[in-house]
């Protein structure tokens, strides 16, 4: 299984309008090309982990890196493991700004699921984990 974390710039800061229409968008093709993953979102920075076969992930990066909607984008990690760690979602969100669209469909408190807490090892969740962490999204 094929994964990688990107990190991004918004170019302006998003409201929860501009946040579902990512998140709508995101789900449907990652459905379409069997690719799971979870966005993070705060303050104008996005920090994503796509995950599932190496050519449709890496087909999704590049439509990513061509979106308007943001800049800066830099490759963090990438690589392969044995299993999905996101296998039911195919776009799983959380944002630090939680109050304002904590009732949204797919909103995932990363505290309730596990996958971002101390023990979890792999360099991508390290990754995704510490960014959590440093930006006040609960963990």
């Amino acid at each position: 299984m094929y994964y990688l974390v990107y990190i991004s710039t918004a170019v302006k800061l998003l409201d929860d309008e501009d946040l579902r229409a990512i998140l709508i968008s995101s789900r449907r093709k990652n459905t379409a090309r069997n690719i799971s993953g979870l966005l993070l979102y705060t303050e104008g920075v996005f920090i994503q982990l796509l995950e599932g076969d190496k050519m449709e992930v890496e087909l999704a990066y590049k439509a990513i890196e061509l979106d308007r909607r943001h800049k800066n984008l830099i490759l963090l990690v990438n690589g392969e493991h044995d299993k999905r760690m996101f296998p039911n979602w195919s776009m799983g969100y959380s944002v630090a700004n939680k109050d304002l669209i904590d009732q949204m469909t797919g909103y995932v408190d990363p505290k309730k699921t596990g996958l971002l807490t101390e023990g979890q090892e792999h360099p991508a969740l390290i990754v995704l984990r510490t960014f959590a962490e440093n930006n006040n999204i609960s963990v």
